[in-house]
């Protein structure tokens, strides 16, 4: 091997090679936790119990709205802010009033077991990345035209289904397109999306006002739309998971089209070799990790998401019984 290849292989193999489009489009797969962060908590300001007040100074407000006359009592917003005023849901059962956020971490719990082979099998981290995002959105924009509580919460939990994976899949995706010395701090880049997106919905709520909890799940819904769209045709496929699906043509052409600096074709023979292919094979898929001893454990109770939603689902329930 020359020593131009030898020096290749030393900076291919120790993922020292980077550039800025790549930062750039590790940074645009980390918005998916943004989008992720809104869809989240977004029932905290469309499930809220809005705030009334008695129209009759003769009554003594310390009663319930449903012990109280309907003609005594009005909502101190407009009906269309929460679908608790909208569909009169103030008198119907915790469990009723609860039902939709609990269907959507339910979607969460089963998303996260059926999908989270799927970014190591055949499908890619791209493709699950992309149609993910695109169901959650696309459920977001189906819940603003929801005619009832049923329908609601079916769509909430199709997109909790989908939204189970977006985050490890954008995390996993973000840190392979980078080099080795680069992924922990592209990896912290989704933590701060996630958090933007927390804070940046609280603004957006405030923005849609009284206009209709409706309007705050389009504003939330419409731009991961084309989120999702971009995501298919801008971001590349990861290059690590190529190799190890024996696509090796399309991961030279991958490499290359990241424009990297310094990259060129002689590359190519010495990425193909043995030694190449398993200096760059550092990830594994579902069935080696349920393989390897703990493994399962590891599946299990690695990922973050499922004991948040068994945390959350509980906080439901404690919540329902006080209430």
């Amino acid at each position: 091997m020359s020593d131009n290849n030898s020096q290749l292989l030393q900076a291919t193999t120790e993922d020292e090679i980077v550039d800025s489009s790549q930062l750039l489009q590790a940074f645009f797969i980390s918005l998916a936790w943004a989008f992720d962060a809104q869809q989240t908590f977004v029932s905290v300001f469309t499930d809220a119990q809005p705030s009334w007040h008695c129209t009759n100074s003769t009554l003594i407000c310390t009663a319930t709205t449903c012990t109280l006359p309907a003609e005594s009592w009005t909502w101190d917003y407009p009906k269309h802010t929460s679908i608790i005023s909208e569909w009169d849901l103030e008198c119907s059962s915790t469990a009723m009033a609860g039902l939709p956020a609990s269907a959507y971490f339910v979607g969460c719990l089963v998303g996260g077991f059926l999908l989270a082979p799927l970014a190591d099998s055949w499908f890619g981290r791209k493709k699950v990345l992309f149609l993910t995002t695109l169901i959650m959105s696309l459920s977001g924009v189906f819940t603003a035209v929801s005619p009832n509580v049923w329908i609601y919460s079916a769509l909430r939990f199709i997109c909790g289904f989908a939204r189970s994976t977006v985050a490890p899949t954008a995390l996993v995706l973000a840190s392979e397109i980078v080099g080795k010395r680069w992924r922990d701090r592209v990896s912290i880049i989704g933590f701060f999306c996630f958090t933007f997106g927390f804070l940046s919905l609280a603004v957006i709520a405030y923005i849609a006002g009284e206009l209709s909890w409706r309007v705050l799940y389009l504003f939330i819904s419409i731009p991961c739309v084309f989120y999702s769209v971009l995501v298919y045709f801008v971001t590349p496929e990861s290059p690590r998971w190529l190799l190890v699906r024996g696509r090796r043509e399309e991961a030279l052409e991958t490499l290359e089209n990241m424009e990297v600096s310094n990259w060129n074709r002689s590359i190519s023979s010495m990425v193909w070799s043995r030694r190449g292919v398993e200096q760059w094979r550092c990830v594994f898929s579902f069935e080696d990790a349920l393989g390897e001893e703990m493994g399962f454990k590891k599946v299990g109770l690695g990922d973050d998401n499922w004991l948040w939603d068994w945390n959350v689902l509980l906080w439901n329930a404690i919540r329902s019984r006080e209430t």
